[in-house]
């Protein structure tokens, strides 16, 4: 399912690198609405490093939506320009075009428990979004994307108009003037859906949205995924005591059982095994 939609992104880009696009984010998401609907589970995993926040967070549904500024690839969200090296400033206003949050295929990945689940204290969340209801599945699902890893960059012949553009919603929305610009997912998906091939480990999936989508939501920094959705928790092998319970406890008060697990060290591998903790 996954390197279908992957095989999808890769045409894409192919297009991208040719300066054509025309209805990528439709497209790609009536592409994973149609496996959706043939396959039994569509399973993406949430890191978390266990702070306060991401407690409040995970129980009140909520995913931060972060900008790609605070991003740990220096690379994110910088094409390369046709003719000219990016200014300060076109760098500066090329990584403020979107927000998101991620996710991953997996949930047993060490160097993902390492880096985004504060070296194994923290948590992973197991998303079923073949769970989602029709109607949030129109609106979440046109915004979900894998992340294509390659060793080329993206070339945008369009980067002065895109940054004037930009701007001039961003000074529209400052002044809560209405800003119409026809569907911007288009514009930045190509910015954001690329990345080279050193993250490949993290089989990557991004919820994006546009600056502009973002303000047009009623809690600008937080989307939300159904406590439905929500299929398994796997605690890291570090996590605090009190964390985990408060983590349990706010599983025991839904209305169905969610499989909790917490992972140990291999007594044979490099790996990390996952045994279910009764509650």
């Amino acid at each position: 399912m996954y390197e279908k939609l992957k095989k999808d992104l890769a045409e894409k880009f192919d297009y991208w690198q040719q300066d054509i696009r025309d209805e990528d984010a439709q497209d790609l998401s009536s592409n994973i609405m149609e496996i959706l609907s043939s396959t039994d589970k569509f399973l993406l995993y949430k890191y978390t490093p266990a702070n306060y926040f991401d407690i409040r967070n995970f129980e009140t549904q909520s995913l931060h939506l972060s900008p790609n500024n605070s991003m740990n690839d220096i690379y994110e969200g910088i094409p390369v320009a046709e003719e000219e090296t990016l200014s300060t400033e076109q760098i500066a206003c090329m990584k403020d075009l979107a927000r998101f949050t991620c996710f991953s295929e997996t949930y047993d990945n060490i160097l993902m428990w390492s880096h985004y689940a504060k070296s194994h204290e923290g948590f992973c969340v197991e998303y079923d979004l073949k769970l989602l209801k029709k109607e949030e599945s129109l609106d979440l699902l046109q915004h979900i994307f894998p992340v294509l890893y390659l060793d080329k960059r993206l070339k945008r012949k369009d980067i002065n108009s895109l940054i004037e553009s930009h701007l001039e919603m961003s000074k529209a929305l400052l002044n809560d003037q209405k800003y119409d610009c026809g569907d911007p997912l288009d514009d930045v998906l190509p910015l954001f859906l690329v990345k080279g091939k050193a993250w490949e480990y993290e089989q990557e999936w991004r919820m994006i949205f546009t600056k502009k989508q973002q303000y047009d939501m009623d809690n600008k920094n937080l989307e939300t995924i159904p406590f439905e959705c929500i299929t398994g928790i796997y605690l890291g092998y570090r996590i605090n005591p009190e964390i985990e319970r408060n983590i349990l406890e706010i599983c025991r008060r839904q209305n169905r059982k969610i499989a909790v697990y917490k992972s140990r060290l291999s007594n044979s591998e490099f790996k990390l095994v996952f045994e279910e903790v009764c509650q």
